[in-house]
């Protein structure tokens, strides 16, 4: 081997401990930016309390989770956020209650869907339906 060479791989091998630690040192000068995890929550229709409610849901998980975004996506009708939190298409949804409720029993517009929802759960209730009972006035 040529002494010249010698002396260059020699060399490369003393210095790779410090030009580590320079890198090392180095690194906090040049932050990088880790990308945020993206949360799709699905909603009703635009313009309606639970697309309202999303959005607003969406604000605060921006505002208070770090290396988080979430995005309220309105949907085309009342069996999409359902079908695509179960196939994993998106990650929340906000639903009504009954309907989660026949689409884990099989039951009304779910009973011949060939489509198990038995792996979904309430993350949190976000509001209560009132039940009215209403009268004509006469």
């Amino acid at each position: 081997m040529a002494p010249m060479l010698r002396s260059l791989i020699t060399f490369s091998r003393r210095a790779r401990p410090a030009l580590a630690a320079a890198i090392v040192l180095a690194l906090p000068l040049f932050p990088m930016k880790v990308p945020a995890t993206e949360i799709l929550l699905g909603t009703d229709a635009v313009g309606t309390f639970s697309h309202f409610t999303g959005r607003a849901i969406s604000r605060v998980i921006d505002q208070h989770a770090v290396g988080l975004e979430c995005r309220a996506v309105a949907a085309p009708d009342r069996l999409h956020n359902l079908t695509n939190v179960q196939g994993g298409s998106i990650d929340l949804a906000l639903i009504d209650t009954s309907m989660l409720h026949d689409a884990v029993l099989r039951k009304g517009e779910f009973a011949f869907l060939d489509i198990q929802y038995d792996n979904l759960s309430l993350a949190a209730p976000v509001y209560v339906r009132t039940l009215l009972l209403i009268a004509r006035a006469d």
